[in-house]
């Protein structure tokens, strides 16, 4: 498991990186709207859509909202601002975790917040990408990322005594 785990990162970190740096702002929002579409195809899973079709279409409509955004570039900021909106209302809902426990069940409402997150953090990572030090901040952001992932494995490894998601 830690062999596969090394041996991805070091074929995927440089890549990463190398697309941060290299790619023009199109090509770099196409590859990172494919990372995000992955994540909703993982998403869509949880959301009970089992299918190979149903996950599809999940993810289709990630694309075409994306598509629109895209070539709207002015409702950005608006689009942030949900997704603003979508991670303190979460943010909340964990707080008051167990009260209103029926709306974390509630698929639809599941299935939007992953649209948005997935939407607004499209968003975010190709504006950062334009601006200016903003490959720089996207490094930051993945070591950032990595370093948890990392510190969270070989922590749970050393101090764990029971899976977090057993199933």
């Amino acid at each position: 498991m830690l062999l596969a785990r090394v041996i991805t990162g070091l074929i995927l970190a440089p890549l990463a990186v190398s697309a941060v740096f290299y790619l023009p702002p199109g090509w770099f929002a196409f590859i990172f709207w494919g990372v995000a579409a992955l994540g909703l195809y993982e998403w869509a899973g949880f959301l009970g859509l089992e299918t190979f079709a149903k996950r599809l279409i999940y993810v289709a409509l990630y694309g075409l909202i994306a598509l629109t955004v895209w070539f709207i570039p002015e409702v950005n900021g608006f689009i942030l601002g949900i997704g603003c909106l979508t991670w303190l209302l979460a943010i909340i809902g964990v707080l008051l975790f167990p009260r209103g426990e029926s709306l974390y069940r509630n698929r639809l409402l599941a299935g939007l917040t992953g649209l948005t997150i997935g939407v607004a953090a499209w968003v975010a990572i190709v504006d950062v990408h334009g601006a200016e030090q903003g490959s720089l901040w996207i490094v930051w952001l993945f070591l950032v990322v990595w370093g948890a992932d990392v510190g969270a494995y070989f922590a749970g490894r050393a101090f764990g005594k029971r899976p977090l998601a057993p199933a």
